[in-house]
């Protein structure tokens, strides 16, 4: 009885020792590393930033296979979110070698891409900021009657010989128009020169008469460097653009009693990012994004079979000419 105990455990351990080898061959024999197919853009650090309206913006981006085996792949290019060019393809395993006149491997494929964005991204932020200033002085009397908002840098001044105009102009600076003629009436009003900001213009009334003027004009300026900006996923609203300002005087003189009238209207526009993506799936090979300064991003979806997608992309920003924006 006692020897057919050891039998049995001695049976026991064979096997343990049968079920270790297995595995442990298993282990030594099996081929644990597994293919993978690279995506990434040629030429990725001169891929564009910034285009213009009805420019061709082209670029490439290449497949290469490292499976053991066939692998097909479909692709789909997005320019902000709308598709532009999708296909599918098939490469050969990572080392087949096409024979011909000039041998090629079959095992990776690039593809050439042309966008053509119809449309600037140039869009506007917020409501326009309006502002209306009244001001009304008796030039007869030299004196200020009525000081509207928005005219706290003007000042009348009177004198024996007649009245000084004194006014606050650009970076704080003070100018004063001395008027000797007592049968004139001069009023400052700014309005803008090209490429003299802040211009400050003298108009001349005639106190003896009943006179409208008026008049109405836009100026543009540049906000944010085009050479230092950069895309946030969430927010595609970048710092650089511009602010369009829509200006208008209307000044009524009632035998040198003056009624002034300034309104002024603010728009900010800033240039959106622009999305170009690329994204490429497979059912038969986990895909990898190769260049590091290109954001991608890896899906798997299902359980069998199971589909393996990246996307890789780049932004543009779509200019335009901002004199457009004086006749918006």
């Amino acid at each position: 009885m006692e020897s057919d105990d050891k039998t049995v455990v001695y049976a026991i351990i064979a096997a343990c020792v049968l079920g270790i080898a297995i595995i442990g061959a298993f282990v030594i024999t099996s081929d644990t590393s597994e293919g993978f197919s690279e995506l990434y853009f040629e030429d990725h650090t001169e891929l564009p930033r910034m285009v213009e309206v009805d420019e061709d913006v082209s670029f490439a981006f290449t497949v290469v296979s490292h499976e053991k085996d066939e692998t097909t792949y479909e692709y789909l290019v997005t320019y902000d979110n709308q598709p532009i060019k999708s296909g599918s393809f098939t490469l050969l395993p990572e080392d087949s070698v096409l024979t011909g006149a000039v041998p090629t491997k079959g095992n990776e494929k690039t593809i050439n891409v042309t966008i053509v964005p119809r449309e600037s991204s140039l869009v506007r932020v917020d409501e326009p900021r309006v502002d209306v200033s009244r001001l009304r002085y008796d030039g007869k009397l030299g004196m200020i009657t009525g000081q509207g908002e928005g005219f706290e840098r003007l000042n009348i001044v009177t004198s024996p010989n007649g009245y000084s105009v004194v006014y606050w102009g650009a970076n704080n600076t003070t100018h004063q128009i001395d008027v000797t003629v007592p049968d004139k009436l001069i009023f400052p009003i700014v309005l803008p020169v090209s490429g003299v900001p802040d211009h400050t213009g003298m108009l001349i009334f005639d106190p003896s008469v009943k006179e409208t003027f008026s008049t109405n004009s836009s100026s543009l300026k540049r906000v944010g460097d085009p050479y230092n900006i950069n895309p946030a996923e969430l927010n595609t609203l970048s710092n650089y653009g511009y602010t369009l300002r829509r200006e208008g005087w209307k000044i009524e003189n009632n035998y040198g009693d003056l009624d002034v009238l300034r309104r002024y209207e603010d728009t900010d526009y800033r240039y959106e990012f622009r999305k170009v993506s690329v994204e490429v799936s497979s059912l038969e090979s986990e895909i990898r994004g190769l260049n590091e300064t290109i954001i991608g991003t890896q899906s798997v979806f299902g359980e069998a079979p199971v589909l393996y997608e990246y996307e890789i992309h780049f932004w543009i920003i779509v200019k335009v000419d901002p004199e457009r924006l004086v006749g918006l």
